[in-house]
């Protein structure tokens, strides 16, 4: 059987699930790689859009010919007559100049980015993020020089989400080892009077369980960011401890008199 059909079969057959305990290590190995692969997908590209997008829109807002401003000692400066001063482009994108830091990040109503006295606060697709202006340099930035730090950002950003989802599954992938790991070890501890189920057989078993739960959970909480991590724990431990629960016992022979 090759991988991705046995990969498949884990989804949804339990038995499939319960022979993996006689797969090779290697093959068990690229399961739990391929799984978080899947899994972390979708996020991963929804982060690069979502930074890309909001690169795109704080560049437009930031361009526009109403707003002059500079950075001076790492502080907002402006010369605007209205303070503070709302502009809202037609991407529905806001932009709020407040040097005084009169306002809070409530202020923002939808997508938007608030630029005060020591730091800028943007809010993009649920994604909050909080800059300090002392990341452009300690020199003085004119708005000009500011929208070309931008674009040779902008450019560098391919680059940069690439490195960014590699290590965001790299992570992953360390921290999958380790769950599938504490609950092989965990269940080992129910098994030490069955000699034929080895640590080993318990750890292949949990890491072709997790596929179908990580995969759901990490897909919804792209669009569900308040989804609690315990419930993806409650739910791995319930199914795995299931498939345990199935396991062949070894008979007990009769004692003949």
């Amino acid at each position: 059987m090759s991988f991705f059909t046995f990969f498949l079969k884990c989804l949804y057959n339990r038995q499939a699930i319960l022979a993996s305990r006689f797969r090779p290590s290697i093959h068990v190995i690229g399961h739990i790689c391929f799984t978080i692969v899947i899994a972390l997908l979708p996020y991963c590209l929804y982060l690069t859009f979502t930074i890309s997008s909001g690169f795109n829109h704080v560049n437009n807002a930031l361009s526009h010919q109403e707003i002059e401003f500079s950075i001076e000692n790492q502080q907002l400066q402006t010369d605007m007559d209205s303070i503070p001063y709302h502009l809202e482009t037609n991407d529905s994108f806001q932009l709020i100049l407040d040097p005084n830091s009169q306002l809070t990040t409530e202020a923002i109503s939808g997508n938007g980015l608030l630029m005060q006295g020591e730091y800028a606060s943007l809010h993009f697709n649920n994604l909050d993020q909080r800059v300090t202006y002392s990341l452009l340099g300690e020199e003085s930035k004119s708005k000009i020089e500011i929208l070309e730090q931008l674009d040779s950002i902008q450019s560098f950003l391919p680059i940069l989400f690439i490195i960014m989802s590699l290590m965001i599954i790299s992570v992953m992938i360390g921290s999958a080892f380790l769950g599938t790991s504490i609950l092989a070890m965990v269940a080992s501890l129910f098994f030490r009077q069955n000699s034929s189920i080895h640590f080993i057989q318990l750890w292949k078993i949990a890491a072709h369980t997790m596929p179908l739960p990580v995969i759901l959970y990490a897909w919804i909480v792209v669009f569900l960011n308040d989804l609690p991590i315990l419930f993806l724990f409650i739910t791995l431990t319930s199914l795995y401890l299931y498939l345990l629960f199935k396991l062949p016992r070894k008979k007990k022979s009769r004692k003949t008199a």
